[in-house]
Formats: C-alpha cells, sequence, structure tokens
C-alpha cells in the first residue's frame, strides 16, 4: 500500500481499538480482583493503537516529503481480523459481566484460550507495524533507525499500567501467568505519598493539633516578610505531617474564616520581587502557578491572581518567565468545570452535617494540568489516627477520586466523566 492509502486506512481501525479498550477497562475497573490475561489483553490493545496512530502520522509525513512513489508492506487485512477479534472477545467479556461470578468463571475457562491466542496475534501485528516503521525511516530522510526505536520504546512504555500506589489486585489464579515487570509500572510510592502535591482547602485552625499550627504559622509570617531561608526549612517541615506545604495559605480562626485571602508563599514571593531562584526553588517544591488568590490589596486591580498576574501588575518582569505556568494536560475549559462539579458534589454531599465544611475552598482542577503527574490530595481534619481527606487524579479528560477514611476499609473511588460519575473497585491508568 502507498503512504496515502495507509494512513486512511487506520482510521477506523484505530476507532475500534479506543472502542474496545473503553469498554475493557470499565470492566476490569468493576472488579475486585482482575483478570490478569484481560489485563494484558488491555495493554496489548492500547500498543497497536499507539503503534497505528504513529504510523498513521509517520505516513503523513512521507507523503508531503518524499517525492519518489513507493508501497510498503501494510497487512491492512491481517490487522482488521485482529481488531474485530478483539471487539468480539470484549463484548462477549462486557456480556458476561452482567451475569453472575460462578457463570462468569466457567465461562472464562473456555473463553482464555481465544484470548491468550489474541494476545499472541496483536504481539505479530505489532511487530508488522513496526516493521513497517522502520521501512519507513529507511525510505526517507526525516526519522533515523534510532529515531524509530526510541518512539517504539516510548509507545510500549506509554501503553504500560501504572500503579503507583500499588494497589491492583489481580485474581488469585491468574497471577502467575501475568507478565507484572513488563507491563505494569510500580513506583516506589506507599498509599498517600507527601510528594503528592497538597490542595490547601482547609484554611481553619479548628481540628489542628498545636504544633502544626505553630509550624503554619512560622511559615505564613516568614513568607509575608520574605524570610526565605526560613520558607524552605517550613515547607520541608511540612513533610512530617504528610502534606506538601508549598501551596499552603494562613489558616484563620472560625470568626475570621471569611478573610481568607489563599496567598501561598508563591503569590508572596511574587509581590515581593523574590530572587528568581527563590521562585524556582518554591516551584520545584510542588508550588503551583495556577492557584489564584480569593483577596488582594486595593493596589491591584482584580482580587483573584495568579502569582505571574501579582508580577506584572508590580512589574517585575525577571519573575515572569519562572511565573508563568506550564500546561501539561490541555484540557477544555468546559470539561474540566464539569469535572470540577461534579467532584464538588461528591465532597458537599459526605460533608453535608458538617458545619465546618462551609468554609472548605473546594479544589479547583486548573491546579492539575500544570502537574507532570496531575494528581493531588486535598486533607481534612478529624480523621483521628487515619488520614482522611480526597485523593484525585486527571486521567485525560476524565478524574478519578478517591475518598479516605469516610468508611471503614479500603478508599471508595470514583471514575468521574463529564456524563457523570461511576463507583468502580480499582483503577487502572496507562503509564503516561
Amino acid at each position: 500500500m502507498d503512504p496515502l492509502s495507509i494512513s486512511l486506512a487506520v482510521l477506523p481501525i484505530v476507532a475500534s481499538c479506543i472502542a474496545a479498550i473503553a469498554k475493557l477497562r470499565t470492566v476490569l475497573e468493576s472488579t475486585k480482583a482482575i483478570n490478569g490475561t484481560l489485563l494484558e489483553l488491555l495493554t496489548r490493545a492500547e500498543r497497536i493503537r499507539l503503534f497505528l496512530d504513529a504510523l498513521h502520522s509517520l505516513c503523513a509525513q512521507i507523503r508531503d516529503q518524499v517525492q519518489e512513489s513507493f508501497l510498503l508492506d501494510f497487512d491492512k487485512t491481517g490487522c482488521i481480523m485482529t481488531i474485530n477479534s478483539l471487539k468480539q472477545l470484549v463484548e462477549t467479556v462486557v456480556d458476561d459481566s452482567k451475569k453472575n461470578r460462578y457463570w462468569m468463571k466457567l465461562h472464562w475457562a473456555l473463553l482464555k484460550p481465544d484470548a491468550v491466542a489474541l494476545i499472541h496475534d496483536l504481539g505479530e501485528r505489532q511487530r508488522d507495524i513496526n516493521s513497517v516503521i522502520i521501512l519507513i525511516a529507511a525510505k526517507s530522510n526525516f526519522r533515523t533507525e534510532n529515531e524509530i526505536r526510541d518512539i517504539s520504546h516510548h509507545l510500549v512504555e506509554q501503553a504500560r499500567i501504572r500503579d503507583s500506589s500499588r494497589s491492583l489486585k489481580l485474581e488469585e489464579e491468574e497471577s502467575d501467568d501475568f507478565d507484572t515487570e513488563t507491563l505494569v509500572v510500580r513506583d516506589e510510592l506507599d498509599g498517600i505519598e507527601p510528594l503528592v502535591p497538597t490542595w490547601p482547602g482547609y484554611v481553619l485552625r479548628e481540628g489542628r493539633g498545636d504544633a502544626y499550627l505553630v509550624e503554619r504559622d512560622k511559615l505564613s509570617n516568614a513568607s509575608y516578610i520574605g524570610k526565605w531561608s526560613l520558607v524552605s526549612s517550613s515547607v520541608d517541615v511540612g513533610r512530617e505531617y504528610g502534606e506538601v506545604w508549598a501551596n499552603a495559605v494562613r489558616l484563620k480562626d472560625l470568626m475570621q474564616a471569611d478573610q481568607i485571602s489563599l496567598w501561598t508563599p508563591l503569590h508572596q514571593a511574587a509581590f515581593l520581587c523574590a530572587p528568581v531562584g527563590v521562585v524556582q526553588d518554591l516551584i520545584k517544591r510542588g508550588a503551583l502557578r495556577t492557584l489564584r488568590t480569593r483577596w488582594s490589596d486595593p493596589i491591584f486591580e482584580y482580587h483573584d491572581l495568579t502569582a505571574v498576574e501579582i508580577a506584572q501588575q508590580m512589574g517585575f518582569t525577571q519573575l515572569y518567565e519562572a511565573l508563568s505556568p506550564v500546561i501539561r494536560h490541555p484540557i477544555p475549559p468546559t470539561t474540566l468545570i464539569r469535572l470540577q462539579d461534579q467532584f464538588h458534589s461528591i465532597i458537599r454531599n459526605d460533608l453535608s452535617n458538617e458545619d465546618w465544611a462551609r468554609y472548605l475552598v473546594l479544589p479547583d482542577l486548573n491546579a492539575l494540568t500544570e502537574l507532570e503527574h496531575p494528581e493531588m490530595w486535598f486533607p481534612l481534619p478529624f480523621g483521628g489516627s487515619e488520614k482522611r481527606g480526597y485523593r484525585y487524579r486527571l486521567d485525560n479528560r476524565e478524574l478519578v477520586v478517591w475518598k479516605f477514611s469516610f468508611e471503614i476499609g479500603a478508599p471508595t473511588i470514583f471514575r468521574v466523566s463529564e456524563s457523570g460519575i461511576s463507583p468502580i473497585d480499582q483503577v487502572i491508568f496507562f503509564n503516561r
């Protein structure tokens, strides 16, 4: 096939892949223990999607940049047959998931050989597509063979499952057959990590211990007068409480709760024209550049300011570059607002009987868009010896929410999309 024909042919195949992957992930996330073979099938299907996307992109480039016409050995028919087999198997799995567990186990014994064969077939298709991609590199001068190898390696990595909290549970009878080292990424994390940026939404002194309040006051006072070395050491203290204080705001008594300004150390650094190195250090420690104040001095035209807006209005041009947010996860504003509204509804429903809940500053999901790993922790007091709060993470155009210490046992998990809120038993993230 010529490059133009290939670039057009892969589009409906990719669309079928996307639909099958979405359905299979939905089934797997609704199970207490994940079937390892099906999880491997999911990762293999995601690899094919990514490799087909890369093939489509490269064919589009080569048809415009290479004058000499040539044909590529792309097995369109074989690829379609494999994806059709994937669709059929996924539909069967979806139907089985609606029946009782006994039926599912009985039918899976018959279905598993087909799934294993399909995993092998998807691997063969991946190698075939990769061979075509390498041939494109050989026939053009805009991609070297080493670059193609790097692209292929990166695609394989992106299709792996990320299990940062090591919470993924596999069916015992499937775990021996599942290649966890190859297909699952497990960071050296355990539960809620201090390195996850903290949302500073609980702004009251009530419910906090004396030692905690002393340290928070030290941080706020140091930020207010520009004692940057003390700010740095105070931010480090926050780790002892399982929080990132680079975004901490001054806490208030209940009677003063309406006077919360939401000025973080980064806002103060912008206002006081801190050295660029100080600003960069705060950002490195987790300070978020998209956060807005709730109140500001009358010298400013607006009350809701980001740190870079403060620097702009003060004329501190040397800080513009360091304070300008870098958006790593661009999501349409309407989508983000819809996700945020539904997340807020979860919180309000959980805390409807708490008088102090009306003083909460609920999470602004814009903050997630600038994080390399778009995940944050919103801690709440009054959890006793257990951590209480919400951990939340963007997953493309969806939001995954974990509720901690509202019920006995493991956290409750939700997947939030524009269409609604779905409770799930496990979370499956691809490694991107």
